[in-house]
């Protein structure tokens, strides 16, 4: 960023273009890092025992890769009554966006959703 831009943008602005600034200058990292890890697993795979290294990650996992895996699992699923409240909230923000399944009767009159 120019010094005469740092001036004229707003607290907001600078302070999106340094955490943009940061996360790219730490994607370079990662990407030196895998790259390594890269060279080293085509390096070892001919010396490797059979089924031993299958890909990259067999050989070392970085911290980066943990934290994405573990936030995977951890994604609480939704429940049936959650998940037809949010369709019918989409529904009502959204209309056409979706399309509700049609109300069935009961057989005592009443109708189910």
């Amino acid at each position: 960023m120019a010094e005469a831009q740092l001036y004229e943008s707003s607290p907001r602005h600078v302070s999106a273009f340094i955490r943009g600034s940061n996360e790219r200058e730490l994607r370079a990292h990662q990407r030196t890092w895998e790259t390594a890890r890269f060279v080293a697993f085509n390096s070892l795979m001919p010396h490797a025992k059979k089924g031993k290294l299958n890909k990259p990650t067999d050989l070392i996992r970085f911290a980066w890769e943990q934290a994405e895996v573990s936030v995977w699992h951890e994604t609480p699923k939704m429940s049936k009554r959650e998940s037809d409240r949010l369709d019918r909230w989409i529904a009502e923000k959204y209309p056409g966006a979706i399309e509700l399944p049609v109300k069935k009767p009961r057989k005592n009159g009443r109708s189910k959703v």
